[in-house]
């Protein structure tokens, strides 16, 4: 089995650059003529493809290859709920803003908390980046006005394994 050896600060700054200049910061978007919406970024041997099909509701997943070869993956559905349609406009701007936050102990999503003057942000996860899922919440006051479950983790495959070292 082939070992895939990346340094976790590495692949931990990696993922906060893809997601900076992908939709999190508002990068180019690519439009299939399935309907889905497409980001790529790429950094040397690293790259990160984003595909979600939606938008006020949406599902997707976000995959990391090394060379080609796909090593991290992370899936996705949720949104802005249904009676908020009308926000959603400034729900997913203070969304970008969040995950522009992301930690480097889980830059998965965003922080555990954000909070602007109209929103608050909410991440409550489980696991580390090997294999992991959690919820992300968007409160006006106290009211839910967005939520997004997520699950990811590394790909191993017979022929080869991301070892974080």
């Amino acid at each position: 089995m082939k070992k895939i050896e990346i340094s976790i600060t590495n692949f931990v700054s990696f993922l906060i650059n893809a997601k900076s200049h992908t939709w999190a910061g508002e990068g180019k978007k690519i439009r299939d003529k399935n309907y889905s919406r497409n980001y790529f970024y790429r950094e040397g041997n690293l790259e990160y493809r984003d595909q979600y099909f939606g938008n006020l509701m949406d599902g997707g997943r976000e995959i990391v290859f090394f060379n080609h070869l796909p090593i991290w993956i992370m899936c996705y559905h949720g949104g802005v709920l249904k009676e908020y349609n009308k926000q959603s406009k400034y729900i997913f701007t203070f969304l970008r803003k969040a995950l522009s936050c992301s930690p480097t102990d889980f830059p998965v999503r965003g922080p555990s908390s954000f909070i602007n003057q109209q929103f608050i942000y909410k991440n409550i996860y489980n696991g580390d980046l090997y294999f992991f899922y959690g919820t992300e919440k968007i409160l006006q006051g106290d009211i839910e006005v967005y939520q997004r479950t997520y699950v990811g983790g590394e790909i191993r495959d017979r022929e080869y394994q991301l070892i974080l070292i």
